[in-house]
């Protein structure tokens, strides 16, 4: 008979680090309180996202929403950019890649069913380990969050274009 049966036993112990990055266009970004394993150069999704908010806050200092989702194949993060926030839709199509390019593990290959991994370029090296702040899915939307109070604002805005498209006004 088992008696002391502990289900998170194994959970890996956490810390926080602050480093600096340099982008390759040679700016420099700040980065302050993520989280990582102690143990290993492995980062969980709540260091991830993390650095891509303070990231986005730093490069273009707008509102934004973010979601994570860890399953069996991998992980993913969601960035919600309001079309309220940034009406230029150049500057979200901007906001889109880099942030693809820089946090984005790889792509899916649907002709060989398989997910190629690119070199990552956010690593940074802090307490003797490598870290990468990477995810192996990132999907920038541009419109808020669902089910929030950004998204209903939206939504009224949304709908009140739509009627003056219809009249032409």
């Amino acid at each position: 008979m088992i008696t002391q049966f502990k289900i998170f036993e194994a959970r890996a112990p956490m810390d926080k680090i602050n480093f600096e990055w340099e982008s390759p266009d040679g700016k420099i970004f700040k980065f302050k309180n993520i989280t990582v394993y102690k143990e290993h150069s492995y980062v969980p999704m709540m260091g991830v996202s993390q650095v891509i908010r303070q990231y986005i806050k730093q490069r273009w200092n707008i509102p934004f929403q973010i979601s994570t989702d860890s399953f069996s194949g991998g992980d993913s993060v969601r960035v919600y950019v309001s079309p309220l926030n940034v009406t230029d839709k150049n500057i979200f199509e901007d906001i889109n890649i880099e942030l693809k390019v820089i946090f984005q593990a790889g792509n899916f290959d649907g002709s060989t069913d398989s997910y190629e991994y690119k070199k990552s370029s956010f690593k940074i090296s802090a307490n003797g380990k490598e870290y990468s702040f990477r995810t192996k899915y990132l999907f920038v939307e541009y419109e808020p969050k669902y089910g929030t109070k950004q998204y209903d604002e939206y939504r009224e805005w949304k709908e009140m274009n739509d009627e003056a498209e219809k009249f032409n006004i």
